[in-house]
């Protein structure tokens, strides 16, 4: 009886660990962008958000894990579920009013034409508030253009569709 229990919560915790195939292929994890980016596109909470990013990301991460090439079609995923993650951070930084911790992150460069959206709108915006300083800013300037990385992310999801025909 004890012995069931044990198997019946491995087989719960691991997914997968049964035997059968673990599904992680190209398609699956594009689907999975797809699902996410169909989401944010008619709106949801940030708590929806949230939820639904990270059941992306079990999906992704299984791809990621099981796919170990270096192909174009990897790394687009790859990017696109970093993007899509950075969003998520940003827009919990913009509910907590904690800008900075997204100042620096390197996943804000992910998309070149975000950066540069971001640094030009945090140096007008420095010109006209100086309280916060220039990380602070430049992390306020990320947390309202959350939607911009939804799209850059989007973008590299269908191109690794397009390039995995």
């Amino acid at each position: 009886m004890v012995l069931a229990g044990l198997a019946l919560a491995l087989l719960l915790i691991c997914p997968g660990s049964s035997g059968a195939q673990v599904k992680a292929t190209p398609a699956d994890a594009l689907e999975a962008l797809r699902d996410l980016d169909a989401a944010v596109s008619v709106g949801v909470t940030f708590q929806e958000y949230m939820r639904r990013l990270a059941d992306t990301k079990i999906r992704i991460d299984r791809y990621l894990r099981v796919t170990r090439d270096q192909s174009k079609v990897r790394k687009l995923i790859a990017d696109a579920m970093d993007s899509y993650e950075f969003a998520g951070a940003a827009w919990n930084a913009k509910i907590s009013e904690d800008w900075v911790s997204v100042a620096d992150d390197p996943r804000s460069g992910i998309c070149p034409e975000i950066e540069s959206v971001i640094s030009q709108e945090t140096k007008k915006a420095l010109a006209d508030e100086k309280i916060i300083g220039e990380k602070g800013m430049r992390g306020l300037v990320i947390t309202t253009r959350v939607p911009l990385f939804w799209r850059c992310a989007s973008r590299k999801a269908s191109e690794a569709a397009h390039l995995a025909k």
